[in-house]
């Protein structure tokens, strides 16, 4: 297993074939993709790119506490062939490492409902009840202090 940088660009094609079924490729940026703070990973097994991660410096919208420290985890996909086998778990000590190292003092994301056993495995907390998100599913809010 091996963890890289990415530009924003490279993440795309994963994120449409797992995120966004049936979307155009444009539909899968997000507006801080490109701001110099955020960083996107990808986990390559024998140099095909297996999984993906961005992390940006945004704050957690009905937070109480919205601070420049603040940071959310975002488009988290591994190909079904590689699930259960680390690579979602080492794209997350990637980005958290790398949010400790921008002096990040909280990690939060709007995890799938599928997927927020994963993130509590990884340390996150559900914040609030579920709620939807248009055209892709039902998600909780999760966080992590750092």
């Amino acid at each position: 297993m091996d963890i890289r940088s990415l530009k924003a660009s490279q993440t795309y094609p994963l994120r449409q074939q797992i995120l966004r079924p049936g979307y155009r490729i444009k539909d899968c940026c997000f507006p801080e993709d490109e701001l110099e703070t955020s960083r996107h990973f990808g986990a390559y097994q024998a140099d095909k790119l297996v999984g993906i991660v961005s992390v940006l410096n945004v704050p957690e919208p009905l937070s109480s506490n919205k601070s420049e420290h603040d940071w959310q985890v975002r488009a988290l996909a591994t190909l079904p062939s590689v699930r259960g086998k680390g690579y979602a778990a080492a794209l997350i000590d990637a980005a958290e490492h790398y949010v400790r190292k921008q002096s990040g003092r909280k990690i939060w994301c709007n995890a799938r409902y599928a997927a927020a056993g994963f993130y509590q495995k990884q340390g996150y907390f559900i914040e609030g009840k579920p709620f939807e998100i248009a055209h892709i599913g039902q998600h909780f809010r999760m966080r992590k202090k750092l």
